[in-house]
């Protein structure tokens, strides 16, 4: 039984592992986290029947299975309902009253107790009340804000510090003892290795990815040292029993951590398919089929901004728009990371705690219903870590095959707080590290062409300096084919783009030949005021764009590439123009839009792909 119970893994255990490394929204992480809750279960059950099993009384029995099963309904359905309608009283964005936190917190300790009366553990009672509190905000929010500061910074530091002080190395003289505990804890650990590898190729999963899910189903912490502090105090194992038992997990869970690091990089699906060649492109999309995008947005500024832009992708009855829209929340007082449908069920249920994401559907749900062609809205709501965000929404992407992805930049968020901004800057960059190299900034751009009254001219920025600097290595055979095949397929879609211009002035070609950043600056300025929105390349050579002239200019190279952020910047149209940046081969990508409009269009750089797409910004009229 003492082997049993050291294989069961703790669900809030796996979960705070997870988080730590940063693995709670990867495929392998929520395996491991369903897996963990059926262990619960699993667990909870056994104990119910143990507990029936060594009482000397049937009387007894029954009574403790009525009290048991009496506080799980009472739970369910009058505790939760009772939660439900103190997260309905709560006004969108207020605070919960201090009076139901002080009540909640109470009844953490009276469920305690009650469960510690009925004859389980103590700890099942406040997790009963845990499982039935309404996820996320407002009261789930709230109580961590009250809470999280005291009890990770104060008690379960002392917690800690108590179980140290229960350990007591010296107690262990018998060296058998010792060596048939640690043989059945490490029979224990190695079962559970052993039956993910076995399941994991049932499913075609990989034994390595296998041998992982079993690593991570091994750690042990908060939980189970309070269940080992219980059995002490219960007498329920000698003293040298629970030092072993402290020793050991310590020292597989130091052990186990790194391992996990090591072997389990968590690539989404989209990743791996970019390496394969099987991502589809904006390019590849055929002109008469359905275009489908992916539109993330963090609140309400960025809707009418991102609808502009769905409107300006020209939904046709040839090729109509589908359009994932992705609420992005932060994981706060919830457990596990969803990306679900915002559909009349999930709306319903997820009203109170997301009142937001209901304002924001139904903008593109209107948009939807009004647009200039057909448009299909999908609405979901992901509620993750921020740090982990991208995986869920691009694995979206592969499974979907959508060629086209819309996220905010995080300079648009600069007046919600330090943290919005760097927690969106660290989306972005994820996102970037995701983007396939394609050639897709001109290829949206023809599409956009195709809209009625709409006006395109792409400019073809061309630098003396790198001209000069190709023929300096006309020597090196590697160089010179890969610009070659560069050269080749830019000009296949400069054609395409060409033949767009014939008997139609909306369409425009121009060619600008510069010799350092100063000047191209100089030459995109001249442009200020002809444009509403700017699509922009990053394949760029920043280096030979990079002088000291530029440098204090530059403050988004990175991220927008060197004409994006010349273009984003407030000295470029007073920051009143839409900037579009666009993904390019081999450099990650990134953009913003600052706006007004959007009827012409201007491809500045176009010759680079678009994967990654950031807007954001004032809003587009």
């Amino acid at each position: 039984m003492f082997g049993i119970r050291y294989s069961l893994s703790s669900f809030p255990v796996i979960h705070d592992a997870l988080v730590e490394l940063n693995l709670i929204t990867s495929e392998l992480g929520q395996i491991a986290l369903s897996s963990s809750m059926l262990n619960d279960g699993i667990q909870w059950v056994t104990l119910a029947i143990l507990s029936v099993k060594n009482s000397n009384k049937d009387s007894l029995s029954v009574m403790f299975l009525t009290c048991y099963i009496g506080l799980i309904l009472v739970c369910i359905f009058v505790i939760r309902p009772a939660f439900m309608k103190l997260a309905a009283k709560t006004p969108p964005g207020k605070p919960v009253k201090e009076i139901y936190i002080v009540f909640i917190l109470l009844g953490v300790l009276i469920m305690s107790v009650l469960a510690d009366l009925i004859g389980v553990t103590s700890l099942q009672g406040p997790l009963l009340l845990g499982l039935v509190m309404p996820n996320g905000p407002p009261l789930g929010t709230a109580l961590i804000e009250r809470t999280e500061a005291i009890v990770s910074n104060f008690l379960l530091p002392f917690f800690h510090v108590y179980i140290g002080f229960l350990t007591d190395l010296s107690t262990i003289t018998s060296w058998q003892s010792f060596a048939i505990i640690q043989t059945i804890i490490i029979a224990s650990y190695a079962a559970k290795v052993v039956g993910c590898m076995v399941v994991a190729r049932t499913y075609n999963i990989r034994v390595r990815h296998g041998i992982v899910l079993g690593l991570i189903l091994n750690i042990k912490g908060i939980v189970d040292l309070m269940s080992l502090a219980r059995m002490k105090k219960l007498k329920v194992r000698d003293e040298s029993a629970i030092s072993q038992l402290v020793l050991s997990m310590v020292c597989m869970t130091a052990i186990i951590t790194p391992l996990i690091r090591i072997l389990y990089k968590p690539n989404t699906r989209l990743e791996r398919s970019t390496h394969r060649g099987k991502t589809r492109t904006i390019q590849s999309t055929a002109r008469h089929s359905e275009f489908c995008i992916v539109s993330c947005v963090h609140n309400e500024v960025n809707v009418h901004s991102t609808i502009t832009l769905l409107e300006s992708c020209n939904p046709t009855q040839a090729s109509p728009i589908c359009v994932y829209v992705i609420h992005l929340i932060e994981i706060l007082g919830k457990s596990t990371p969803v990306l679900i449908r915002f559909d009349k069920i999930g709306r319903k249920s997820l009203s109170v705690n997301y009142p937001n994401t209901s304002h924001i559907m139904r903008a593109f749900e209107n948009y939807s219903e009004n647009s200039s062609g057909p448009v299909t809205v999908l609405p979901y709501i992901h509620v993750a870590p921020y740090k982990s965000m991208h995986e869920s929404i691009c694995n979206l992407c592969e499974d979907n095959s959508i060629p086209f992805l819309i996220v905010p930049f995080h300079e648009n968020h600069q007046t919600q707080g330090t943290h919005l901004v760097s927690s969106i800057r660290d989306i972005n960059l994820n996102f970037q590290a995701y983007a396939p190299y394609d050639r897709e900034a001109l290829a949206l751009g023809i599409r956009i062409a195709e809209r009625e009254g709409v006006k395109v001219t792409l400019f073809h920025v061309i630098l003396q300096q790198q001209n000069k600097k190709l023929n300096a290595e006309e020597g090196r055979k590697s160089a010179r084919s890969r610009e070659e095949a560069e050269r080749l397929l830019d000009e296949g879609l400069i054609d395409e783009f060409k033949g767009m211009m014939i008997g139609n002035d909306d369409v425009v070609l121009s060619e600008i030949e510069v010799e350092d950043g100063v000047e191209a600056m100089d030459s995109i300025r001249k442009f200020e005021g002809d444009y509403d929105l700017v699509m922009v390349g990053k394949r760029h050579n920043i280096g030979l764009l990079r002088d000291d002239e530029m440098c204090s200019l530059i403050e988004n190279a990175e991220t927008l590439g060197m004409y994006g952020d010349m273009l984003a910047s407030t000295e470029f149209c007073n920051g009143m123009v839409s900037v579009l940046v666009l993904q390019c081969g081999g450099t990650r990508a990134g953009g913003k839009k600052k706006d007004k409009a959007i009827d012409p269009v201007g491809g500045m750089g176009g010759l680079s792909p678009l994967r990654y797409c950031p807007l954001g910004g004032r809003g587009w009229s």
